[in-house]
C-alpha cells in the first residue's frame, strides 16, 4: 500500500499544481500573432530559461480567421489581427497563466508594454466579446441608412 500511495499523491500533487495560475507577471517575446485572441510568444520563465507556446488571451472571443462562419467574420477577424498585431509589438506581459485545454496552450491575460489591458481593449473596440456571449460577426442587420431610405416615401 505505501507503494502505491506516494506516486498516487504525487500525481495528484502535481495536477493540482497545473489547476493553480502563475500570477506573473511574465515577460514575453512576441514570436507572432495567430488571430484576435491568440498570440505565440517566448516567455521567460526563469533566468536563462523560456518556452515557447501559443497564448490564449483569457475572457475573450474575437472573430475566427481559421473557420469563419460568414465573409464578414473573416474580414472582421482581420481586423482584429491587424489590431492585435499594432498593438502588442515586440514584447507584452502574461498574467493569470493556466494550462489550457488544447494541444499545449495556455490561457492568460496579457498586458501590453505600454501597460494596455489587450482583452479589455478589443472588447472596448467591438473587436471581441466575452467569453460565452453570443457573438455578432455574421449578424446581417441593416444599417442605420437603409432603415432610413426604406422608410422613405418613393418620389
Amino acid at each position: 500500500m505505501r507503494c502505491f500511495t506516494l506516486p498516487l499523491f504525487s500525481l495528484f500533487m502535481a495536477t493540482s499544481a497545473l489547476a493553480d495560475p502563475l500570477p506573473g507577471p511574465i515577460p514575453a517575446e512576441v514570436v507572432r500573432v495567430i488571430d484576435g485572441d491568440t498570440v505565440r510568444v517566448r516567455a521567460h520563465i526563469w533566468v536563462n530559461q523560456s518556452v515557447e507556446v501559443s497564448v490564449r488571451l483569457a475572457g475573450v472571443d474575437t472573430p475566427e480567421i481559421s473557420r469563419p462562419n460568414c465573409r464578414a467574420e473573416r474580414a472582421k477577424a482581420d481586423a482584429a489581427k491587424e489590431t492585435v498585431i499594432n498593438l502588442v509589438g515586440d514584447e507584452l506581459y502574461l498574467t493569470d497563466v493556466k494550462l489550457g485545454k488544447y494541444a499545449g496552450r495556455v490561457v492568460a491575460n496579457i498586458t501590453t508594454d505600454d501597460g494596455t489591458d489587450l482583452g479589455e481593449h478589443l472588447l472596448k473596440t467591438g473587436q471581441a466579446v466575452r467569453d460565452g456571449e453570443r457573438d455578432p460577426w455574421c449578424d446581417e442587420r441593416p444599417t442605420p441608412s437603409a432603415d432610413i431610405a426604406s422608410s422613405a416615401p418613393a418620389p
